[in-house]
This record gives structure tokens, C-alpha cells and sequence, in this order.
């Protein structure tokens, strides 16, 4: 590697925005949500009218590697193939066209190196984001050529191609699964057995709360023995644990809250809003989830649960659409759900719960095929950028 240098992205990759043409009237305005993490596929192009833009945009055309600054463990990386704007919470990279390959740069800020430098340097501990002084000293690994430096992106071109049609194979058979088990719930919910049911609202017939992060600043609110779950834990019909874990004085003083097991908790923050999953055991969530602890006298905790997966629709159409969606405790608890005799309940969630059960079945073998993908991948990437590619 003795052609190669390291330079900070600073230098190398500044920010940049263009501005708008003064004579367009609409422009592909980019939100993180549309960005699938890990590839910086766009997952949809929505165009806006130039009038109604926030200030608060960047602008980008064909020549930046845009790099989402909130929650970098996410991976967001993105190579627009035509000009447009997008969320603040975008960095409009542009690399020094003489010296520095774009993709290139793409493929080294989805790499394990900068991906564990990135989730390193984080600042906030309810939206994270990248420390942006660190961002801009850290050094990119780079021939000095821009031939090899093409040569290694067509090289890892060509030693991904099989990673990404398995990978393509695995979301289309992720999608079929989601999409039988939302049909059978759908083809349910339009059972006499329900449609006759009296609707009932959310807060009348069980007790609502919002999670709360304890303080990052005291370690010792963390590393006891409650499971504190965040959206991220949400991997299934029920969670019994999670990635971090709150001790007595994070309750106490960080002024978490118990949620009971066989509540229902349900994502009303940010891009995976309307996750629904039930609680297996007592436990703590942070302030992205609301809880529901239903009335036992009224509803049974896997028939809430399902009546909750029918809700998320409406859960979706009522939030506010601000940068993040948002629907809070109030609006939640406003939904409404049937609410048939116990027999019904417990019939109906047996049903759904066998199809789950088929359905998991098959997304767990698709997460093993998923994690092999994902060694693969940072295996290529390391070799790449440690020039052994």
C-alpha cells in the first residue's frame, strides 16, 4: 500500500450544496426514511413543489455521496443519480473530482471501519448523531490513483453482485411472508364476528404510558436487570429481553417506568412507526414506544395485540408529519378497537397466532441468510479498503 495516502474527509469530501435552479418548479426531495440502510437503495422518489420546501434543506445533484449524520448505525449512505434536496440530517459530500473516486467514497463510509468509527463518535442519546468535528479529521484510506481506485470499486462490484441477488431473492420472499400474514389479519378483521363488535376507545379499556431514557450521563442507571427495549429490539410478535438493561436507580431516579408483561407496545416515533410487539415480561421502553396495558376484564393480551396489528393504518395516517412522524399519547389513545366476548378474543388470536407462528418460521431463516449477507459484505469491504482487494 505504499501508494496509498490518508486524508481527512474534510479536505477531501466537503460539504457542498448547489442551491435550486431558479427556474424549476419541482425537485426529488429525498427524506431518510426512503433510504434502505446498509445499500442507500432509495426505496421511493417523492417530488415536492419548490414553494413548499423548509429552508432547512440541502441540496445534491449527481456528483455527491450524501451521508445521513442521525442514528449512523443505521448505515445510510446514498449516490443520487439526478439533482434534488433532501432532510437536513444529510450531509452533501463532494468529492474532490481529481482525487477521490465517489463511489469509492460511498463504499468506504459503508464499511465496518467507518461504520465502528461512526457509531464511536455520537452525540444525544434520544436521536444520536454523528460528532460532526471527528467526522471531518477522520482519514479515508485511498490510492493515490484514480484508476485503482476504480479498479477496487468494480472489484467489489463484481464480489457483491451475488451477495445482492441473494439478498434481493430474500426481501421478496420477507415481503411475500409480511404480505400473507397483513392478509390474513385483514380477511379477519371483516369477520361478522368483528364488524359487529362494539368499538371501544384505546384509553378507556387499558392504561397508557410513554417510555423515557434515563440519563447517558449516569452509567449506573443502566446494568441492571429490567429489560429497557427501543424500536430496535422490535423483532417479533413477543420481546422478553433487550440490548441494555436498566438498574433500580435508573427506574427511581432516571424516572423510567415499569410496563407490565402482556402489554402491548407499539412504535409512535420515527421511520418504523406502527412496529407492534407484546411484552413477555416487565420491562422498560424509551420515550419512541407507547405501551398499552389492557383491562384483563375487557381483553386478552394476544387478541390486544392483534387489534393493535390491525390499527397501524390508522396509526400511520393519524401521526404529524414532521421531520420524524409522530403520534402521541393522546391521539393514540383516541383509536379505537372492537371488542368482542372473551370466546371470540381468544379464537380469533389463536387463529392469527398459528399463522404468525408459520410466518416467523420463515422470516427466521431468511435472518440467517440476512447475517451471512452481512459477514460477506464487511469481509469484501475490509479487503478493499485494506488494499488486498
Amino acid at each position: 500500500m505504499n501508494d496509498w495516502v490518508e486524508i481527512p474527509l474534510g479536505d477531501i469530501a466537503p460539504a457542498s450544496s448547489n442551491g435550486l435552479r431558479k427556474d424549476i418548479t419541482e425537485v426529488w426531495n429525498l427524506s431518510l426514511d426512503e433510504v434502505e440502510p446498509v445499500t442507500g437503495r432509495i426505496l421511493k422518489k417523492s417530488i415536492s413543489d419548490v414553494r413548499e420546501l423548509r429552508s432547512a434543506k440541502c441540496s445534491f445533484d449527481d456528483r455527491h455521496v450524501l451521508y445521513s449524520k442521525l442514528r449512523p448505525y443505521l448505515n445510510k449512505v446514498v449516490l443520487p443519480n439526478e439533482p434534488g434536496v433532501g432532510t437536513s440530517e444529510l450531509i452533501p459530500m463532494l468529492p474532490a473530482k481529481d482525487k477521490l473516486d465517489r463511489e469509492y467514497l460511498a463504499y468506504y463510509l459503508r464499511s465496518p471501519k467507518f461504520l465502528t468509527f461512526a457509531n464511536s463518535n455520537t452525540r444525544g442519546a434520544n436521536l444520536p448523531r454523528i460528532a460532526m468535528k471527528e467526522f471531518w479529521k477522520h482519514t479515508i484510506p485511498m490510492p493515490k490513483s484514480l484508476f485503482e481506485q476504480r479498479r477496487i470499486v468494480a472489484r467489489i462490484k463484481e464480489c457483491m453482485e451475488r451477495v445482492e441477488e441473494i439478498e434481493r431473492l430474500r426481501r421478496e420472499e420477507i415481503n411475500e411472508s409480511e404480505s400473507l400474514i397483513k392478509s390474513i389479519l385483514h380477511n379477519t378483521w371483516q369477520n361478522k364476528e368483528i364488524t359487529s363488535a362494539q368499538k371501544t376507545k384505546l384509553h378507556n379499556i387499558g392504561e397508557i404510558t410513554t417510555g423515557n431514557t434515563p440519563s447517558r450521563k449516569i452509567p449506573e442507571y443502566f446494568g441492571g436487570h429490567l429489560p429497557w427495549v427501543t424500536p430496535g429490539d422490535f423483532a417479533g410478535h413477543l420481546i422478553t429481553t433487550g440490548r441494555e438493561f436498566l438498574s433500580e436507580r435508573g427506574l427511581i431516579e432516571g424516572k423510567a417506568r415499569v410496563v407490565p408483561k402482556g402489554s402491548i407496545l407499539v412504535v409512535c416515533i420515527g421511520a418504523t412507526i406502527g412496529k407492534i410487539a407484546l411484552a413477555g415480561c416487565d420491562l422498560g421502553t424509551n420515550q419512541q414506544i407507547n405501551s398499552i396495558f389492557f383491562d384483563p376484564q375487557k381483553i386478552l393480551p394476544d387478541f390486544g395485540y392483534w387489534a393493535c396489528k390491525a390499527l397501524v393504518p390508522e396509526i400511520i395516517n393519524n401521526a404529524s408529519k414532521n421531520t420524524l412522524p409522530i403520534l402521541n399519547k393522546g391521539r393514540f389513545g383516541n383509536l379505537q378497537i372492537p371488542v368482542p366476548n372473551k370466546t371470540i378474543q381468544k379464537k380469533i388470536a389463536s387463529h392469527l397466532n398459528a399463522a404468525e407462528s408459520i410466518t416467523s418460521e420463515m422470516r427466521s431463516k431468511f435472518l440467517d441468510v440476512a447475517s451471512a449477507n452481512t459477514a460477506i459484505r464487511d469481509a469484501i469491504l475490509r479487503k478493499a479498503f485494506a488494499g488486498e482487494l
